[in-house]
């Protein structure tokens, strides 16, 4: 539901599974590919009752562990400062994922 329904919003893109892999989509994430205030955005969401939160950061970048890097990663830093966890869930309800779809769109207008 969140990709048909996703492609219809300027300016946020699901991030798809690659060809080359499979997921089981525990997590949905979308990226902010307009210039927006992703943390205005989550705020927004959250006074709606939707869970959502950035993304974490990634092992490298984690204070305990930021001399441990073992290969340079080199595009994480650009992605991840646009990229939001939506709601996933078997147990959602098309109801509750149009609320979400309904709200982004209104967050991002």
């Amino acid at each position: 539901m969140y990709i048909k329904k996703l492609k219809k919003l300027n300016g946020v893109e699901i991030m798809e599974t690659p060809n080359h892999s499979s997921n089981n989509n525990w997590l949905n994430l979308i990226k902010v590919t307009k210039n927006q205030n992703v943390k205005e955005i989550i705020r927004k969401l959250r006074l709606k009752y939707i869970n959502v939160r950035p993304v974490w950061l990634p092992n490298h970048l984690q204070k305990p562990f930021r001399k441990c890097q073992t290969y340079k990663i080199t595009n994480c830093k650009k992605y991840i400062k646009n990229l939001i966890c939506i709601p996933s869930s078997s147990s959602l309800k098309k109801n509750q994922v149009d609320k979400i779809i309904k709200t982004l769109f209104k967050c991002l207008k």
